[in-house]
């Protein structure tokens, strides 16, 4: 993860991931069905499996943890979010 996002403090633990499946034909497990902090996902695990030959619709989506208390530096704020992923087969 990279980005200038201007969240005080350490926005990478405040980054929430949930995968939802949405068709499958074969098999395929969400890993992440509720709202997880991405930096507590087990490594090696990832955010959901998909079986051989499965065809799927994923869903992932990424939630950024803001405080009313936050000051940010001016309003509105802008600012870049970068994931990178990849998809492995095992």
């Amino acid at each position: 993860m990279t980005g200038s996002l201007p969240v005080p403090g350490d926005w990478q633990g405040r980054l929430y991931v949930l995968v939802q499946v949405d068709f499958f034909l074969g098999s395929a497990t969400s890993h992440v069905p509720t709202p997880t902090l991405l930096s507590a996902v087990p490594d090696g695990r990832g955010l959901a499996s998909v079986g051989r030959n499965t065809l799927a619709l994923l869903w992932i989506y990424y939630f950024l943890e803001l405080s009313p208390t936050d000051a940010f530096p001016s309003l509105p704020a802008q600012g870049v979010l970068t994931l990178t992923y990849s998809l492995q087969n095992n």
